[in-house]
């Protein structure tokens, strides 16, 4: 994930407690018991008979872990999503609850708003905008969004952060740290000394996104990278009212791209606008190597002239140009029906290990790439796939690098917009024409370059 230049230190983080209080501090104790159940559930499940048990039990944890993270706030909101993707890590039951975990909490006093407007453009409210309305439109652990007109007439969104939110970070990641560290020194079961590195890339990555500056280059950056496409809709930052905790930027109506029936209604051809999307983000991977990493409803709406509008840049992802060729092959090779040339590109991404038996896991992608050309599932060859995934995690063949986690994220949720537009979606014949005009315009790239080279 992208990082901000300020931000995460995770020194900070462990002074940001006082250890020798921590024994008398609930709010620690709390987080231990959510970490020591973490730790428990992350254990590797037991096998054989006891195998149905065990995934019920798990079920049980992993629901009772998600309500205890929300109780917790923001820090544990936002930790929670971000172990989510990392299905290599996690059992099925814990990631799939977690992926259900909602980013919407109660909105806190308009005085506060107020207040963090004033203290961080240095100016009052009421002197820069015209209009501001007191209920948010938006409310999210990290802040929550108001609409506004300013003073020239412009209808703005105003994201405004919680107050005291880094300082809550600090000392919840902290909390995380400590406890870690007690629980290495105490030799307690569970890898601890793997928490504390994962933690570390949780805080870089949480300190990113509650950068607003940060969030407002993002979006001009992947703007300026779509500006060709005429179809989507970025909204624009005013930059004179942005700081770290303020975003002000364009205010973009639009219908949320789930709601089937009121686009339905306006007469929108659905299966375009999940191409669209498709297309859109595969430009973004395969072309820029920079992408909105969280496409989830949200953060995606269709505006009254049938045009896609893409919000929130906190959460974004960059992939290297290796990696890009590589998942070029990919694509490739699911077009081709390549099972074997698919699992061998998925080596060079680091995703399979050199170790895995390649039949097996031929065998257990078929229904996937099946899946995606278009089938229904009432259509899949499932019969060996439950045997293989066992087979394949009891052997650990796989494991996914953070970059491809995201990456991985995206596709999924992608694919579940699509198909809420259009229930038989193909995603790869919506992907096709895309990968076509890139892989030409990359030839046409590299032959300029090789020119220049022979030329000099």
């Amino acid at each position: 994930m992208n990082q901000s230049t300020n931000g995460w230190d995770a020194k900070l983080a462990e002074s940001a407690v006082q250890p020798g209080l921590l024994f008398f501090d609930l709010r620690f104790w709390r987080i231990a018991q959510v970490l020591w159940g973490m730790i428990t559930i992350c254990a590797p499940a037991q096998n054989g008979n006891n195998q149905t048990i065990a995934s019920a039990d798990l079920s049980k944890k992993a629901k009772w872990l998600t309500l205890t993270l929300v109780k917790l706030g923001a820090t544990f909101i936002k930790l929670g999503q971000f172990l989510s993707v990392r299905r290599d890590l996690l059992p099925i039951e814990l990631a799939e609850e977690l992926s259900l975990l909602q980013d919407r909490v109660p909105s806190f006093a308009f005085a506060q708003v107020q207040q963090t407007i004033e203290v961080e453009l240095g100016i009052a409210p009421e002197t820069i905008f015209a209009t501001f309305e007191h209920e948010p439109i938006a409310s999210a652990s990290i802040g929550q969004v108001h609409k506004a007109t300013l003073a020239d007439g412009r209808t703005v969104a105003v994201k405004v952060q919680r107050p005291n939110l880094a300082a809550l970070m600090y000392q919840d990641l902290g909390y995380m740290r400590w406890f870690a560290k007690i629980a290495l020194a105490l030799r307690l079961k569970g890898n601890w000394q793997e928490w504390l590195e994962l933690s570390d890339h949780f805080g870089r990555t949480l300190f990113a996104e509650i950068d607003y500056i940060a969030e407002g280059r993002n979006a001009d950056r992947l703007r300026y990278a779509l500006r060709d496409r005429s179809q989507i809709l970025i909204p624009r930052i005013i930059w004179k009212y942005t700081s770290r905790k303020v975003l002000t930027l364009e205010f973009l109506a639009g219908t949320k791209i789930d709601k089937v029936s009121q686009l339905t209604s306006m007469n929108l051809d659905l299966n375009g606008l999940a191409r669209e999307l498709v297309a859109c983000y595969m430009e973004q991977v395969l072309k820029h190597g920079f992408f909105q990493a969280d496409p989830h409803a949200g953060n995606l709406a269709v505006s009254d002239d049938s045009k896609l509008i893409i919000y929130d840049f906190g959460m974004v992802s960059e992939i290297s140009e290796e990696e890009r060729q590589a998942i070029w092959g990919c694509i490739d090779s699911v077009i081709r029906h390549d099972l074997s040339s698919l699992v061998d590109y998925l080596m060079k991404l680091g995703v399979v290990k050199d170790t895995a038996q390649k039949e097996l896991l031929e065998r257990a992608l078929l229904p996937l790439i099946d899946y995606w050309r278009g089938a229904s599932i009432s259509n899949l060859d499932f019969s060996h796939l439950e045997q293989d995934i066992d087979q394949i995690a009891r052997q650990r063949w796989l494991r996914l690098p953070p970059t491809l986690a995201y990456l991985l994220r995206t596709g999924a949720s992608l694919e579940g917009i699509a198909r809420t537009l259009k229930p038989d979606f193909n995603f790869i014949e919506a992907a096709k024409p895309g990968i076509r005009k890139l892989a030409g315009e990359s030839m046409i790239n590299r032959l300029i370059l090789l020119t220049g080279k022979f030329c000099r």
